[in-house]
């Protein structure tokens, strides 16, 4: 049985090479099923680390982070190290993907500490590359070009094309971010045509969209079309686009393709699974959240505390009087806050000032609104059908509704036959099925 563990193990990562994902899945499963009954714990962790990968790239993000919660506690019982430095480089990926620098570097520098004891050269290059997307991501940039040197050093060290190529694409996209828009597309030319002809469709396809979207940044709308045209062309055979999309999130994609690009249908869905990723960031975040414990994310974007001594904060920074600029903008968060179905202009103007007149009222309402996103964040109040409501889809913690929320379990816990109470976030699933 074990060598039909093996060939399955095999035919999963030739199925994963020849783009058949799900078939690659499957094979997996079925092996991991197999190490899961003879409790091998080295090979258990091997398998969850794959399907914890191709879930990642399919953007599965829930099932991905379970996978590797899963392979690093079989590394650890294995004593597998080598696994678990790659276990928890992934992880970094997935949190820089969700926006949790912290939580990336954390589990980077983990990672690191490993390849460096094992001297694995591959990883090692990979997270200095890593920690450049990382940095480009934040806008650090001159940190990123640090990290993608130390990388280019350690892929001269080992002779792979195939990693500088890597690096080309990703100093691409750093050239992009500093506005080196024809020395980026010269970079990202050299890595498509390298990955093109190796059969790296997935990296080929994310140096085309680069340059696309580096063309419309330079205004040379021609030649981007012709690179879009391309990647449309390729993307009904990529199962794995989750590299495409995180990609178009942080060079605007959706701001720099014209609309009469968008008639193609595979540019408009891949325009739209950007969008789709942005709007669903809050509650994988949330999601997450609960359910990974070995390099924990990093808290929410929004904390509210009203139960004793009132507070804000936004990204674990405290929100202070100079933030809100006057007590009205305060009260005015507080106020929308506590209505989540949503206030009028009028309704609140009748509250905060009864004696203006309507002129008046729409002025003082427009600045304290303005500073009150300016303080805590844009999409902090959302107006939709002359109403203004506190975005619940934002990644948040308000402790006033999480005691109502416990308060509300507790009473229904006391029944019987309850049904669990609606709206309830998703939690992460637990060990994979075999």
């Amino acid at each position: 049985m074990e060598n039909v563990a093996h060939i399955l193990m095999n035919l999963g990562m030739i199925e994963r090479r020849l783009g058949s994902i799900r078939a690659a899945e499957e094979a997996y499963r079925q092996a991991l099923d197999h190490w899961q009954k003879t409790g091998n714990p080295f090979w258990q962790a091997n398998l969850y680390n794959n399907l914890g990968v191709m879930q990642h790239l399919r953007g599965e993000y829930l099932q991905a982070a379970a996978s590797y919660e899963g392979a690093l506690e079989q590394a650890r019982q294995a004593g597998n190290t080598r696994i678990e430095a790659y276990v928890l480089a992934g992880l970094g990926d997935l949190y820089r993907d969700l926006d949790s620098a912290s939580a990336a570097r954390d589990a980077y520098q983990r990672a690191f500490q490993l390849a460096g004891q094992l001297q694995d050269q591959f990883l090692i290059f990979y997270l200095h590359l890593a920690h450049g997307v990382l940095a480009r991501q934040q806008k650090r940039l001159k940190q990123a070009r640090q990290h993608f040197s130390a990388a280019a050093e350690a892929a001269a060290e080992s002779g792979s094309r195939y990693q500088e190529a890597l690096i080309q694409l990703e100093q691409g996209g750093l050239l992009v971010a500093e506005r080196h828009m024809e020395a980026a597309v010269q970079q990202l030319q050299t890595a498509e045509t390298f990955f093109t002809e190796t059969n790296q469709r997935l990296e080929s396809a994310q140096a085309l969209w680069l340059q696309a979207l580096a063309h419309y940044a330079n205004g040379s709308r021609e030649p981007a079309s012709e690179a879009l045209a391309r990647l449309a062309g390729q993307l009904a055979q990529l199962p794995l686009r989750q590299p495409l999309i995180t990609a178009g999130r942080e060079f605007q994609a959706a701001e720099l393709i014209p609309e009469e690009m968008k008639a193609d249908p595979a540019v408009l869905e891949l325009v739209m699974e950007v969008q789709r990723f942005e709007q669903a960031l809050p509650r994988l975040r949330k999601a997450l959240r609960k359910g990974v414990v070995t390099v924990p994310l990093a808290g929410p974007h929004l904390v509210v505390r009203s139960l004793g001594r009132m507070e804000v904060r936004v990204q674990n920074r405290m929100v202070t009087t100079s933030d809100w600029k006057t007590q009205s903008v305060r009260n005015l968060f507080f106020f929308i806050l506590n209505h989540p179905e949503g206030l009028t202009k009028d309704q609140v103007g009748e509250m905060f000032w009864p004696d203006a007149s309507p002129a008046e009222v729409k002025l003082r309402f427009k600045n304290d609104l303005y500073r009150l996103r300016h303080a805590i964040g844009r999409n902090t109040i959302v107006f939709f059908d002359e109403i203004y409501r506190f975005n619940p889809d934002q990644d948040y913690e308000y402790d006033l509704e999480t005691f109502l929320q416990e308060l509300e379990l507790s009473r229904r816990g006391r029944g019987r036959a309850r049904p669990p109470p609606a709206g309830r976030a998703e939690s992460l699933p637990g060990p994979l099925p075999a």
